[in-house]
């Protein structure tokens, strides 16, 4: 499997936990995975290049630190795999 499907795979999982409805977009070199919360709208670039070795960590800390901003519950335990 390659890894921006790897990376994708658990961003959809974070935010469908958290009770989000994500929506993806694929049409350029970066996967674009939005989301509305309230009346903001929250955008996550996934790079398509397996190059980047630490390309999932930095998925996950973005991830992260945007669910945190908005108030998301359980951030850090349901993150921290």
């Amino acid at each position: 499997m390659n890894q921006h499907h790897a990376i994708m795979r658990e961003t959809l999982e974070i935010l469908k936990a958290h009770g989000f409805v994500p929506i993806v977009a694929n049409g350029s070199k970066h996967m674009k995975i939005r989301w509305v919360d309230g009346n903001r709208t929250f955008t996550v670039v996934v790079s398509r290049s397996p190059s980047d070795r630490n390309a999932e960590h930095k998925a996950r800390s973005i991830l992260k630190r945007i669910l945190r901003r908005s108030g998301a519950e359980n951030t850090e335990q349901r993150l921290s795999t």
